[in-house]
């Protein structure tokens, strides 16, 4: 009897563990919506990356805000976030606040401890690929606001070629993020471009805490483009 009494009750905690940290308070339906909604931003975000259209750069910007914003939805349990959040001579896409949900895991490591509590979103969907001015002025905003974490998607990439070293948009990065990883004053730059934006369909599928995931991935890449270039 015992022993049914506390199988029972292991159950019922497990049961609502689950549905505590669940990344989102969406219904199966409303997801799938959302998914399916993702599905196809990202085949019309990449038909107007490849031909000449009437889009304007604010229109391919508004889309892939609109494809990260149901990322977002997604794990509305976990975070919050304002969207197009002015100062006095910038506009932030996306900031983003941890929930308390997502604190708790993060003291259980289940989502990585370096996450903190607030980090900033810029999305870039211009035709050109972005070079240091654009990277540049994110750093700033960062290092202003006394965030410790931002991730820069610039779909159609940045200048230089992170495998040829410490020059133009890639170096930039490298050398903020070199810093980064040894001291607390430098805020981390995550970089995405459009093939590790759109790895997050993959992430999707697979993980409870996708967006962590996601950020812990690129977190993962940006520093093997730091530290390849040294021998230890």
């Amino acid at each position: 009897m015992k022993e049914g009494f506390y199988l029972a009750e292991e159950q019922n905690f497990k049961d609502n563990f689950n549905l505590y940290f669940q990344k989102n308070n969406l219904t199966q339906e409303e997801q799938e919506v959302k998914i399916n909604r993702i599905n196809k931003l990202k085949i019309e975000i990449e038909s107007n990356n490849k031909i000449s259209t009437t889009f304007t750069t604010k229109n391919k910007g508004d889309l892939l805000e609109e494809y990260f914003n149901l990322v977002l939805d997604l794990n509305n349990k976990l975070i919050s976030y304002s969207k197009n959040v002015r100062t006095l001579d910038n506009e932030i896409d996306f900031v983003i606040d941890l929930k308390k949900v997502a604190k708790i895991l993060r003291s259980q490591e289940i989502i990585p401890k370096y996450i903190p509590d607030h980090f900033l979103v810029e999305c870039k969907n211009y035709n050109a690929v972005l070079g240091v001015t654009y990277i540049n002025k994110f750093h700033s905003l960062l290092k202003i606001k006394d965030y410790n974490l931002g991730i820069f998607i610039a779909f159609n990439g940045i200048t230089g070629e992170k495998e040829k070293g410490w020059f133009a948009g890639f170096g930039l990065i490298k050398k903020i993020n070199l810093l980064s990883f040894h001291t607390d004053d430098f805020p981390l730059i995550c970089y995405a471009d459009k093939k590790r934006l759109f790895s997050l369909e993959n992430i999707l599928k697979e993980s409870d805490y996708d967006l962590f995931d996601w950020i812990d991935n690129l977190r993962e890449e940006t520093k093997l483009d730091v530290f390849k270039d040294f021998e230890f």
